[in-house]
């Protein structure tokens, strides 16, 4: 049996959430959300009991996708030899620095 991903771990637990949330009956809740997502009853009530220790439902992460860009020779090099300095994956090295650089003013105004 394979562990469910972080998204759909995530998921699951917000469905348990909201059927705390909403008043269902202990003794019905695992069966609705093993039922919801083909789960064992015993993975059900791992999901409720995850949700009771919640104040709010979790949030889900971004799904991954590919992008495709055309850069230089030179700063691929660079960029695989400051991610494999830094210990982390080309992807999580890149996407942190999209981010960050996303997150910056740089002054400059709309285009419209």
């Amino acid at each position: 049996m394979t562990r469910a991903s972080k998204i759909l771990h995530a998921v699951r637990i917000n469905a348990a959430y909201e059927l705390l949330a909403q008043g269902t009956p202990p003794a019905t809740a695992p069966q609705e959300l093993a039922r919801s997502f083909g789960l064992s009853k015993r993975q059900a009530y791992r999901y409720l009991e995850q949700a009771r220790s919640l104040s709010s439902p979790l949030e889900v992460p971004d799904q991954p996708v590919t992008l495709t860009v055309r850069v230089s020779e030179r700063l691929v090099h660079a960029v695989r030899e400051r991610s494999r300095r830094r210990g982390t994956t080309l992807s999580h090295f890149v996407t942190r620095a999209l981010e960050a650089w996303l997150a910056q003013d740089h002054g400059r105004t709309k285009r419209r």
